[in-house]
């Protein structure tokens, strides 16, 4: 019964278990925490070697537009297949052993996409590699869960915050490789060996969530209440982080009419604000409780486009985004943290899996919006998505359900 009630708790509210909190603390290692966090750069630096050469991967295969979205879509499709088979390998398996199976399949496919020779087997090993990619994704935020319940304290921001470092580092790294002609099935497995051995010696750090985490088998089968709130809230928000990564620079480009430079400035913004919203998440989450966290974050995130969109200008453009990257920065990992406390890593694996699919289907959404309106119209879909989020948690505040 105590177990039962810790699960259904936030991590402050931990605290008034002293005997069971007790046994927590002296089984968390920091050991883990390093681990889940090594875990969390090295996936953040794969997705950003993985786009920073695709105009390569594009040019060596002569793709236009068109043929590299048919290539860009084996991504969703990986994504959603992973959904099932995620959900059932992370409750029998364990986040470790789940975890070290994706970090060996995708690492060792990851190189051949630098080598495929058309569009079809690039698509086809790219919702492979997705497949696997995504499993080590759900793994390790099950494996975030299991270390922040240990030290009774949120903690999901911080990981997801190295994510995105992971994310500069790959950036810059695949520009270096770009820059001197590196061919990118090199690149690729050369970044494939680093990661293959730090991801495999960092799973062997992950502690069992057994011990404490309360697992629904069904929850992957059957979402409703709480849970079916705290995905549709993942679903917006991840695919709000997706969308602005792939449209801001362009909306610099074509709607505030700057130059190319300062457009591309608009992604640095969003991402460092983001970067650093991460990081203090945790410690706004502790003061503030998860449900007021995610409201309130909402709130500033819809602010921040609303008012990049209504005044087209660089400087209003900047600030909306630096808004929107700290409001929309802490929602998904606390939203990942609270489900795994409602029904264990079922629900993680089937939350993430379903936010990693939005985040890659929300800019071509947005991209046909914006072909049949404008773009400037298109965006204020996200501003609308950051609302939902918004009324959402307000409603998961009244039923007092995270």
């Amino acid at each position: 019964m105590v177990m039962e009630e810790i699960v259904l708790s936030t991590p402050q509210s931990l605290a008034q278990q002293p005997a069971v909190v007790g046994s927590i603390r002296r089984q968390t290692p920091r050991r883990a925490r390093i681990a889940v966090a090594t875990t969390f750069f090295i996936t953040g630096m794969t997705f950003a070697t993985w786009a920073a050469r695709i105009p390569a991967v594009s040019e060596q295969l002569h793709l236009t537009p068109g043929t590299l979205g048919i290539a860009l879509f084996g991504l969703n499709c990986g994504s959603l297949l992973s959904l099932p088979i995620s959900g059932t390998l992370v409750v029998r398996l364990r986040s470790r052993t789940t975890a070290f199976i994706g970090f060996l399949f995708y690492c060792l496919l990851f190189p051949l996409l630098g080598m495929m020779p058309n569009v079809w087997a690039l698509a086809c090993m790219l919702g492979v590699y997705a497949l696997g990619y995504s499993l080590t994704n759900i793994a390790i935020n099950v494996a975030g869960v299991a270390v922040e319940q240990r030290y009774n304290r949120p903690l999901m921001g911080s990981f997801h915050a190295f994510w995105s470092f992971g994310g500069v580092a790959g950036s810059l790294i695949g520009a270096g490789a770009a820059s001197i002609n590196m061919p990118v099935w090199l690149h690729f497995g050369l970044m494939s060996i680093v990661w293959l051995i730090g991801g495999l010696l960092a799973t062997m750090h992950f502690v069992p969530e057994e011990q404490h985490q309360k697992r629904d088998k069904t929850a992957s089968l059957r979402p409703k209440g709480a849970l079916l709130i705290l995905i549709v809230i993942a679903f917006c928000a991840f695919l709000s982080e997706g969308v602005m990564s792939d449209w801001s620079g362009i909306y610099m480009r074509d709607t505030v009419q700057s130059g190319a430079g300062i457009a591309a400035l608009a992604y640095s913004v969003y991402t460092f604000t983001m970067s650093i919203g991460r990081f203090s998440t945790d410690r706004v989450v502790a003061l503030l409780g998860p449900r007021r966290f995610v409201c309130g974050a909402a709130l500033l995130a819809a602010s921040g486009l609303g008012l990049a969109l209504l005044v087209p200008t660089t400087p209003t453009a900047f600030l909306g985004f630096a808004l929107l990257g700290i409001g929309v920065a802490g929602i998904a990992p606390t939203v990942i943290g609270a489900a795994g406390r409602l029904h264990g890593g079922a629900a993680i694996a089937l939350i993430t899996g379903v936010g990693y699919v939005s985040s890659l289907s929300g800019p071509v959404v947005v991209g046909w919006l914006a072909e049949a309106s404008s773009l400037r119209l298109a965006l204020c879909f996200i501003v609308c998505m950051a609302l939902v989020m918004s009324m959402l948690a307000l409603k998961l505040e009244r039923r007092q359900q995270i």
